[in-house]
């Protein structure tokens, strides 16, 4: 009863994770409450899994249940400002509308109300953590599993997404602590980014055992994939002229000209493709009416594209 000091956050959090179907009360004036005093205590992305129902009293009356899950997504009202990232949701139990959204933003966690309103407030309410089904109860935390990349719309580069060029910056930023060169970075999807830095900078960016650069994914939750600038100057050399058709085998051609890299695919007509390179997923897209699958030249798609087919890849469709 009453979670209040550190340490019952952490022994609660213990047991839940270890399958033990235990109660927890925390006194607080709203839901919001008392999932900012979790998210102080607890890594926000475990949260689920440690209270996945939240029943909230008023003098000894029940008033309101919330679900708790976890889901990647853009956190409500950031469409446009931050992109793709992990998110714990609570919503109604009946209604099933999401009241608050979860997240870590510039290495703090965000505890943001969706709808006005829906949280309650009173003098002195109680959360009850309600114990998951067993089934549902692993012994350790599980990792979540990261949901397919969102589709490229056709035409798109991330000239036209503000989300990727926050990310970009964010990226760059946190590389730029470990280097002393310029850092470039390419954003691939909304949860990958290439990093090419000084060939010399690499070592230290990475860190020992890749130390450094896991915490900066871990805190951003992005991959970067870093890679030399000398191959980024060797892929700039090999890139493709404008106005040229590659044949890529299989019935799939790619033609670039000065402004457009354009996938041909006829038989794939009408239908929502992944595009592997090798056996790499790269993105997933739309195939329009006429067999194409339309991106900026200049985007960051479009030049991993390129730069996988000058390694002598593999560039693949396969229909989702």
């Amino acid at each position: 009863d009453e979670l209040r000091k550190t340490e019952d956050f952490s022994v609660f959090a213990d047991m839940r994770l270890a399958g033990i179907g235990m109660i927890g009360v925390i006194h607080a004036n709203g839901v919001r409450d008392a999932l900012q005093r979790f998210s102080d205590r607890v890594d926000f992305s475990v949260i689920p899994q440690i209270v996945n129902t939240i029943i909230f009293l008023d003098q000894g009356i029940i008033t309101k249940i919330y679900d708790v899950s976890f889901t990647i997504k853009v956190p409500e009202g950031m469409a446009g400002e931050i992109h793709l990232r992990p998110v714990t949701t609570v919503s109604d139990h009946e209604s099933g509308e999401r009241v608050i959204d979860v997240f870590r933003y510039d290495g703090e966690t965000i505890v943001m109300p969706v709808i006005a309103g829906q949280g309650i407030a009173t003098a002195q309410p109680q959360i009850k953590a309600a114990p998951a089904p067993a089934p549902q109860v692993s012994p350790v935390a599980s990792t979540p599993v990261a949901p397919r990349a969102p589709a490229v719309e056709n035409n798109r580069g991330n000239e036209d997404r503000p989300g990727w060029r926050l990310a970009e910056k964010e990226v760059q930023r946190e590389i730029g602590r470990y280097t002393e060169g310029f850092v470039d970075v390419q954003m691939v999807s909304d949860t990958k980014a290439i990093v090419y830095i000084d060939d010399k900078d690499v070592p230290a960016a990475i860190g020992k055992g890749g130390k450094n650069v896991s915490a900066i994914v871990n805190k951003l939750g992005i991959g970067i994939d870093i890679k030399p600038r000398s191959e980024f100057d060797r892929m700039q050399a090999v890139k493709p002229a404008a106005d040229e058709e590659i044949n890529l085998g299989g019935g799939i051609k790619i033609q670039t000209d000065k402004k457009q890299l354009t996938i041909l695919a006829p038989s794939e007509s009408g239908k929502i493709v992944d595009v592997f390179a090798g056996k790499e997923y790269l993105f997933t897209a739309t195939v329009n009416e006429q067999g194409e699958i339309q991106l900026a030249r200049n985007s960051s798609i479009a030049q991993e594209m390129i730069r996988r087919y000058t390694n002598n890849e593999n560039i693949k469709l396969r229909p989702v």
